[in-house]
């Protein structure tokens, strides 16, 4: 069942409750109303898997882009050692590493930096899904308690 079918069937539940004589309230089927709950509770949670994925797909990006970075470092290194050996190619073997390191390090940059672009963008937009969802669960709340007004 989707959660709103689920808060409708708990609002009903309430709203066709019996009332207590001499009390303004109202008998429930508590049982009922406990498995509607856990019931809700059970569709909750795919938007807060989506935000663990996406957590994870974000900590992903960042891992390769770090691994990526640190491969690219490492080739600069091996290559600057390379020309390095190289008597007669010292000066040029020099600048030629340190070329390569500053493209390492600007490439390293551009990954953080698109993967932490990334995953603001993501996280943006899980935090508005969760704010939808958290506007939607007080209008439905709000509902819930106008009906339990209107019974009384």
């Amino acid at each position: 069942m989707n959660l709103m079918t689920l808060l409708d069937a708990l609002q009903d539940e309430i709203i066709n409750a019996r009332n207590v004589p001499l009390m303004n309230k109202c008998a429930i089927d508590q049982n009922k109303c406990l498995e509607y709950l856990e019931n809700i509770r059970d569709a909750l949670p795919e938007e807060l898997l989506e935000a663990d994925r996406i957590r994870k797909e974000s900590k992903n990006i960042l891992d390769d882009a770090y691994r990526k970075a640190e491969e690219a470092r490492l080739l600069a290194e091996r290559k600057a050692e390379r020309l390095l050996d190289e008597h007669v190619l010292v000066q040029q073997a020099q600048i030629y590493a340190q070329e390569i390191i500053d493209k390492a390090h600007e490439k390293a940059r551009q990954y953080r930096d698109g993967a932490m672009a990334y995953a603001e963008d993501v996280m943006t937009r899980l935090e508005n899904m969760s704010l939808k969802t958290i506007d939607e669960l007080q209008r439905n709340r709000q509902e819930i308690q106008q009906s339990r007004d209107r019974v009384k």
